[in-house]
């Protein structure tokens, strides 16, 4: 894999963790050895975390950056990769390597509506922890205790759902279950304030202590100290600032309220939380989102594919994309693009992004060969003359990671041939590894 010298890391590490996982590499030796790169490459990614938000809308700079956080192209969720592969050929190697990430999560502000994402990391703990328990009873005390420890790094709001997750995937026992409820309220306890994270987990974060609490029931247990816990955190919480735009903070206590009653635990010290609990202490900034085709001559280019598409979800009938008059409609329409340039647009990263949208909604659309290949041009135009990788490599890479995700057939086949062809480092890459590789399976939160 020679070729990976020659690209940004993020990238360089993705190809090398696809090949390691690829059936096609049968090598325990090789698979580890690429594993390792893939790694380490990942070391310098541009992005060390994932981030994301609820309730944005796409077509925004900060939904922009969502979608290509979603890729994973950042440094924990690269090396959260390699340690799973690592685990069925290396397990002591792999918990080595999950040492080895560098946790540390920043707080979200309010005028930011992303927050850092965890669940990688603690996904990847959560399966070595239950691959560790499958053992004996030391084997089983080991991974309890492996969990345990990393579980006390966890310290924002945008972490707890994703720690409850790692508890009840190692499915503890009664005794386990004690201790790790009492480990769980002490990081509640000492945790920090995130008015947007919390905002933007709170009500999973109910939810998944709510499901705690029926695994507590179900062992015998009584949740009433756990739950107690966390109506003390989401007091903290909601007291403490809070983003002028969030709607959340009434769901979240209808929730917790609805979860104490369901359960029938509410006593004299554990009542529900009240209006008079909540009140912040100041309001902050709302979020700052900046919308895309504000522009007069963007927001035209952006309806006309609508058109060409048809008003249903559907697209038209593949015989009405193939008549004369769509096909003029829609070389019409990549002139315009092309001759687009988007100057008055505030940033370029901002310009690459709907050029994008735009070159790969007709490449999506199109049943013309020649169609398809005009709007693979402008693409990899575009992408070859744009300074963004430098700094945002998976915003510059959102688009042909969308084509490479969707397409299938003969339009796959004429993607990659000319990713092969342009010269372009990443895009030569991918089109090599798109040969050998299966597709990557479509990522969700």
């Amino acid at each position: 894999m020679t070729e990976t010298s020659s690209v940004q890391p993020e990238f360089a590490s993705d190809i090398l963790l696809r090949v390691a996982t690829s059936v096609k590499v049968t090598d325990p030796a090789w698979k580890r050895e690429l594993l390792e790169q893939g790694f380490q490459r990942a070391n310098a990614a541009h992005e060390a975390y994932r981030r994301t938000a609820i309730l944005l809308q796409p077509d925004t700079r900060p939904g922009a950056l969502m979608q290509a956080y979603d890729t994973r192209l950042d440094r924990i969720s690269l090396q959260a990769r390699a340690v799973l592969a690592m685990l069925p050929l290396d397990p002591d190697r792999a918990m080595e390597l999950f040492d080895f990430i560098d946790f540390y999560l920043q707080p979200a502000s309010c005028v930011d509506p992303l927050i850092p994402a965890a669940d990688e990391y603690y996904n990847a703990l959560a399966q070595i922890s239950r691959y560790m328990a499958r053992g004996d009873a030391h084997a089983r005390a080991d991974a309890f205790q492996l969990l345990v420890f990393y579980m006390w790094r966890a310290r924002l709001p945008s972490e707890m759902p994703a720690i409850v997750r790692a508890i009840r995937a190692l499915e503890p026992d009664r005794l386990e279950t004690v201790y790790l409820d009492g480990v769980l309220r002490s990081i509640l306890a000492h945790s920090e304030r995130d008015a947007r994270g919390f905002s933007s987990v709170g009500l999973d974060l109910v939810g998944k202590m709510s499901d705690l609490a029926d695994d507590e029931q179900a062992l015998g247990l009584t949740p009433a100290i756990l739950m107690q816990a966390v109506r003390q955190y989401l007091i903290e919480q909601l007291t403490g600032p809070r983003c002028a735009d969030s709607v959340t903070e009434g769901p979240i206590v209808g929730a917790f309220n609805a979860a104490l009653r369901a359960r029938g635990i509410i006593a004299h010290d554990l009542q529900p939380i009240a209006v008079k609990d909540i009140r912040p202490s100041r309001i902050g900034p709302p979020a700052r989102i900046e919308s895309y085709w504000r522009v007069p001559e963007a927001r035209q280019l952006h309806d006309l594919p609508g058109k060409l598409h048809g008003p249903d979800r559907q697209p038209l009938p593949e015989a009405m994309r193939r008549a004369a008059a769509w096909k003029a409609d829609a070389d019409a329409f990549l002139a315009d693009v092309e001759r687009w340039t988007g100057a008055r647009e505030l940033t370029e990263a901002d310009n690459l992004y709907q050029r994008g949208v735009l070159f790969a909604s007709i490449f999506d659309l199109s049943p013309h060969a020649d169609l398809r290949a005009r709007a693979l041009r402008g693409l990899i135009d575009a992408l070859r003359h744009s300074m963004v990788g430098r700094e945002r490599p998976a915003l510059w890479f959102l688009p042909a990671a969308r084509l490479l995700e969707s397409e299938r057939g003969e339009p796959r086949r004429q993607l990659i041939d000319a990713f092969e062809r342009s010269g372009q480092a990443t895009l030569v890459l991918y089109a090599h590894a798109s040969r050998t590789v299966p597709p990557a399976a479509r990522k969700t939160n």
